[in-house]
């Protein structure tokens, strides 16, 4: 460092000046960087990761109303009350439709692209029954349609339940490395970057010199 000990105090201040830019200049660029990544990772809990816990959530509601008007089928004792059951069945099944095109849309992950389908397989398999459980209802064998409710139906619709959940589980860690990572690099830019000088400004006494 003798070289710089050498040179004349105006040089010194300079490249003090030019060094202090440098700095300011790097420090800004990794800031805007880690603005860049904080604003990722929110965009990703508002656009993606949040709504697709909603869709899903909402797709579970609209298969407990097409499991309560297929119950209420079951149970209806008027031929009236029977077409008022099966309308609503139609129209929750449409709703179920309508809200799974919406999550459709939202599917980013490979474990989602993986379940979704499995959860439409699935879904086919248990309107199938459905579709046995209203002819039995329709010809008054109750304890036919009885046993598909307490057996196939009941055992798909619980596999459903599943693959909701698991559709459910893959946005929510999705929505928590986004926080974390939002949260990791908040941490990172408000620990100090430049070190703290040391008393009586030794150091700025031997830059500058005699």
């Amino acid at each position: 460092m003798k070289w710089f000990y050498d040179l004349k105090i105006a040089t010194k201040l300079l490249l003090s000046f030019v060094m202090v830019l440098a700095l300011m200049l790097a420090v800004g660029i990794v800031s805007i960087m880690n603005m860049a990544t904080i604003n990722g990772s929110t965009v990703d809990l508002g656009s993606n990761w949040l709504p697709s816990v909603r869709s899903v959530m909402v797709l579970k509601y609209d298969l407990q109303m097409v499991r309560r008007m297929e119950l209420g089928y079951y149970i209806a004792t008027t031929p009236d009350e029977r077409v008022m059951f099966a309308k609503r069945t139609d129209e929750s099944l449409a709703q179920l439709r309508k809200d799974d095109a919406i999550y459709a849309g939202l599917i980013s992950e490979p474990e989602e692209k993986r379940v979704h389908p499995e959860f439409l397989k699935t879904l086919d398999s248990y309107l199938a029954v459905h579709g046995k459980i209203t002819a039995r209802v329709d010809q008054d064998d109750k304890d036919g349609a009885k046993a598909l409710l307490l057996g196939d139906s009941a055992t798909l619709l619980t596999t459903l339940g599943a693959q909701i959940d698991a559709l459910v589980k893959v946005n929510l860690d999705g929505a928590n490395h986004s926080t974390l990572t939002a949260e990791r690099v908040y941490n990172s830019s408000t620990a100090p970057t430049i070190p703290p000088s040391p008393p009586n400004g030794s150091t700025t006494a031997r830059a500058c010199g005699p």
